[in-house]
């Protein structure tokens, strides 16, 4: 794609960072403008940045600065799933989304995730993640080593089970002191 916003993006892009452009909140949400305030207000909510947008002045018209560069890193990776909620795709994809956040808005985006995949319409979410605790609600895991598919199954089976996936998780646990890892 030549032009536009996307322009923005051209060598300036880590997996794992959240896209904004300059604008308003509500265009980096709804680029083309056809969604009501009402969804937008209900997407904002489920990744809990309602109350933030609504203290904002201007709320969904507040100004978001160059790359949300006037937002935290875990609000740019909120409103950036929010943008993508919105879409209503049938397949969400998401590369390592919880790389770059804290515990606390890790556990707000797996539970945006996962109301947005559980909620009766037939979504598929493809999560791409390095963090054990963001992929431990996952009905299946494909796990790769080696650029190869090393084993698949629920992620309670293949920790159990004394293979690839069981040593990462030993191993987190080990790092983190017994506790499940991030």
């Amino acid at each position: 794609m030549q032009g536009g916003p996307w322009r923005e993006l051209e060598g300036r892009r880590r997996a794992g960072d959240p896209v904004l452009f300059s604008g308003t909140l509500r265009s980096n949400l709804d680029p083309c403008g056809s969604l009501p305030d009402s969804r937008l207000w209900e997407v904002l909510g489920a990744v809990q940045l309602r109350g933030a947008v609504a203290a904002l002045p201007g709320g969904l018209d507040a100004g978001i600065a160059h790359g949300g560069g006037n937002l935290s890193v875990g609000q740019r990776q909120l409103f950036s799933l929010a943008r993508a909620l919105l879409q209503d795709a049938k397949v969400l994809a998401l590369d390592e989304a919880t790389a770059n956040v804290d515990h606390a808005t890790d556990e707000l985006i797996q539970r945006a995730v996962d109301g947005y995949v559980r909620d009766g319409c037939g979504r598929v979410l493809v999560m791409i993640a390095h963090r054990i605790d963001t992929v431990m609600a996952a009905d299946r895991l494909l796990v790769l080593a080696g650029g190869e598919l090393a084993e698949s199954g629920p992620p309670a089976e293949l920790a159990a089970a004394g293979g690839v996936f069981s040593r990462m998780v030993e191993a987190t646990q080990r790092r983190d002191g017994g506790e499940r890892g991030r």
